[in-house]
């Protein structure tokens, strides 16, 4: 293969990989976003339950507030989970960014 052509397919494989790395990113994006409502919305429920625990002075209020609150407490159990995986496939994705960039730094000839 003539070093043209080499050097033909490393721009072409290199703008294939920009490529997919602007679609990651966009993707990510709308993650945070998506996550930044999602803490809003905890911090509202959060505070709007301590003003009604502070206001509870009764046995029975405050066990149906136990059980609203860990309505809203639980799913986040499975949040953890998501997220652990979502840290692992940015650590994979970027372990491929780093041998993407070490490939490009070689010599095409």
């Amino acid at each position: 293969m003539s070093a043209s052509n080499k050097l033909k397919k490393a721009v072409e494989k290199v703008n294939d990989n920009f490529a997919n790395i602007n679609i990651s990113l966009l993707d990510a994006e709308q993650a945070a976003a998506n996550l930044q409502e999602v803490w809003n919305n905890i911090y509202s429920k959060i505070d709007t339950s301590a003003k009604e625990l502070a206001n509870i002075k009764e046995g029975t209020k405050l066990s149906t507030f136990k059980i609203q609150f860990e309505k809203v407490i639980n799913p986040w159990r499975k949040v953890e989970d998501l997220t652990i995986q979502l840290a692992q496939l940015f650590n994979k994705a970027l372990e491929e960014y780093k041998k993407l960039e070490t490939s490009i730094s070689k010599p095409l000839i």
